[in-house]
């Protein structure tokens, strides 16, 4: 074959090639053109279907705030057509009133949310009363027992301890301050963390109690010995402030000073109520009555010694001091407790914790006597005075008008 035949056929190759790759590249061009086309229809299906979305949901709140303001009107109108003697929320004088979706208001069903939290944190066992001005105290509820369940030979006598009888009617509990009484504005109060309300005499500390309204006073002496004996039944004595700021054998059972100061060495030791471990509650846990022993001397009613003789009321509803009694029991001496005489003492005398009925039921603690003109009673012991305090510790040195930074008080209430 020549050479130009060859070159010949070899062009005409060439150009079909080209022909085909020419071809080959308009179809790949179509197919681009196409897919580019299909993006931008997507593209622009997804740009309207967030326009709808958006207008969707702007009508949506619009539906929404219209709904709200309907039922808002409707509200308003329900309470219009009540005269106003209905409300949606909780108010003085004033009914429930179901909203436009006819629910009504928690609020209604608990009203005090401080003492539906306390009564929830402590089981039902602590709760919160107010003062005649609305101040809050917390509360331990106490419940009442039988003489013979924590004294079953009999040494106490039987039926409820009087403690729990308010002129001859029986009552299902006592309400005792959980703490030693602080003072919110001129207000006595019963709250955690303050400091003990002290340098008082003993009329001082009952009015501030009375003050508070109907069914509040001051702490009797039959509350303290019922909590006294009722933890000698259960086999627990608390501690508390008996050496400046701790306790003086469990050292490391420590408190807040009120003046700063660190627990030990000297001082205006007062502790802020509660601060202490729950071993300082005459239970033995938070929701206990606080700081029974140590820390302040308490002022408590219903008990007085005159010329040496102790008088006492019959029940917790006589702690009035024209309605005590002439027990025939003589206190003379200082000594512990626990040894002191017996022999003479009415059940009367031993249910209010003033002489021994057995060793068992025997807390720690001193006796203080003056048998000269009349004393009033304070009891619980002192911040510095170590195994002299304690639920028995009874002081019976000072006359109504001792006050001192050593003195406070606790409240009592009773339902009316």
């Amino acid at each position: 074959m020549s050479l130009d035949v060859q070159i010949s056929d070899l062009i005409a190759a060439t150009t079909d090639l080209t022909e085909a790759v020419n071809v080959k590249k308009q179809v790949l061009d179509d197919r681009a053109d196409a897919a580019t086309g299909a993006a931008d229809e997507a593209e622009a299906s997804a740009s309207a279907a967030q326009s709808s979305a958006s207008a969707a949901a702007e009508s949506a709140g619009t539906a929404t705030l219209k709904a709200n303001a309907a039922a808002a009107s409707a509200d308003t109108a329900a309470a219009v057509v009540t005269g106003g003697t209905a409300t949606l929320g909780p108010a003085p004088g004033k009914i429930p009133l179901a909203n436009s979706k006819g629910h009504i208001s928690p609020d209604w069903f608990i009203v005090d949310q401080l003492r539906a939290s306390v009564e929830a944190a402590s089981g039902g066992r602590m709760t919160v009363l107010y003062t005649a001005n609305g101040a809050p105290c917390h509360m331990h509820v106490f419940p009442a027992f039988n003489l013979e369940d924590i004294a079953p030979g009999g040494e106490l006598g039987s039926g409820l301890h009087p403690a729990f009888i308010f002129n001859g009617q029986p009552a299902s509990e006592i309400f005792v301050g959980a703490y030693q009484a602080s003072m919110m504005g001129a207000e006595a109060v019963s709250l955690p963390m303050s400091d003990p309300r002290a340098s008082i005499n003993f009329d001082n500390a009952r009015n501030l109690c009375k003050a508070n309204g109907p069914g509040w006073d001051m702490m009797s002496n039959l509350d303290w010995a019922a909590i006294a004996l009722w933890c000698m039944a259960n086999g627990y004595e608390p501690n508390g402030n008996t050496d400046y700021g701790r306790h003086h054998t469990n050292k490391w059972e420590t408190a807040r000073r009120q003046d700063g100061f660190a627990p030990g060495g000297t001082g205006t030791a007062r502790t802020l109520t509660g601060s202490g471990p729950a071993a300082w509650a005459h239970d033995g846990t938070p929701a206990g009555i606080h700081d029974l022993v140590g820390n302040v001397w308490e002022w408590v009613t219903g008990m007085k010694l005159q010329d040496g003789r102790v008088w006492l009321a019959a029940d917790n509803g006589l702690t009035d001091e024209p309605s005590l009694i002439d027990t025939g029991f003589d206190l003379s001496n200082a000594t512990q407790w626990a040894t002191h005489t017996s022999e003479g003492a009415s059940m009367l005398v031993k249910q209010s914790l003033i002489a021994p009925a057995t060793p068992a039921l025997s807390p720690t603690g001193r006796l203080y006597v003056t048998a000269e003109g009349e004393r009033m009673p304070t009891r619980g012991g002192l911040w510095a005075y170590a195994g002299a305090a304690g639920l028995a510790a009874l002081n019976l040195y000072n006359d109504r008008t001792a006050s001192a930074a050593l003195r406070g008080f606790r409240l009592r209430f009773r339902a009316q």
